[in-house]
């Protein structure tokens, strides 16, 4: 269960690392390009929702003491996600910028130079190799989350074991001491009798 958890969650992060750099192509995509992109992104947007769904039902299944830590990281997938949503919404009716118009072309007449366009080219790869970098070190926290968990019930393991070991010395203490006391009581029998 944890697996398929762990699993929808590196999908739900590369789905939204993705999501965000379409968002932000979106803001420079010439029409032609515009309604497509504004379709993928409404696909990914569901996808997301789904994994969101998916993760919640997994969460029902999971142990008690982990379903309150899985919902708080639900809460915040869903805080993310909508408010890229909100994003996407702004861009898709925005009537300013890039979006109106038709090539490339249209850039260099209202004054783009080529240095401009390749600064938001940078930006664009620049912002996917931080999403990149995020999916990388989600991954890693759920790797350390994954490590805790297992000492945890290392730890808890070794608990038992001392504490029934701390039980055997009482009953081993109590047994020691029925046995002194038989011992006296026959030392001074043998006394009495000599």
């Amino acid at each position: 269960m944890a697996l398929l958890v762990e699993d929808y969650e590196q999908q739900y992060s590369a789905l939204i690392a993705k999501i965000t750099a379409q968002i932000s192509h979106l803001n420079i995509a010439p029409k032609s390009s515009r309604n497509e992109l504004i379709q993928t992104i409404t696909t990914n947007c569901e996808e997301a929702r789904e994994l969101l769904e998916q993760i919640s039902l997994e969460i029902r299944d999971a142990p008690p003491e982990q379903r309150s830590g899985l919902s708080n990281r639900v809460s915040c997938y869903e805080v993310e996600l909508k408010r890229l949503q909100q994003e996407f919404t702004k861009c898709k009716n925005s009537s300013a910028g890039a979006s109106n118009f038709e090539s490339d072309d249209d850039f260099d007449e209202i004054g783009f130079q080529d240095d401009a366009k390749r600064r938001l080219l940078d930006n664009s790869e620049r912002l996917e190799r931080t999403g990149k970098h995020l999916e990388e070190g989600y991954r890693i926290v759920l790797e350390t989350e994954a490590l805790g968990t297992n000492i945890l019930q290392d730890l808890s393991t070794q608990r038992e074991t001392i504490q029934r070991s701390r039980s055997r010395v009482q009953q081993m203490d109590v047994e020691l001491g029925k046995s002194s006391r038989i011992l006296n009581f026959m030392m001074m029998r043998s006394l009495k009798e000599k």
